[in-house]
């Protein structure tokens, strides 16, 4: 599903504008990044929790040359899942 299906979807279950459910939308994705940026974790009980993790340096194989590559510790974004989500997604 794309961002615009998904509001069109929130859009006819909350009967608020596509306008109004897409500014919401961007607001709490901008508060989101901007809350992983710092460090913190953005939980959603059930639903899951967005986190960050250090990824440690490593080698990587290039497509173009087939060469070993070194790639420099970073910081990741990660998603663990809740347990009503996993849960409803299970069910079928």
């Amino acid at each position: 599903m794309h961002t615009r299906e998904f509001v069109r979807r929130v859009s006819d279950e909350t009967h608020l504008s596509e306008r109004l459910i897409s500014e919401m939308l961007s607001a709490s994705l901008k508060v989101i990044r901007e809350s992983l940026k710092s460090g913190q974790q953005v939980r959603f009980p059930g639903f899951g929790v967005f986190y960050t993790r250090q990824q440690p340096k490593g080698k990587l194989k290039s497509i173009r040359t087939g060469k070993m590559i070194d790639v420099a510790a970073r910081r990741v974004a990660a998603f663990r899942v809740g347990a009503k989500l996993k849960k409803a997604v299970l069910k079928k």
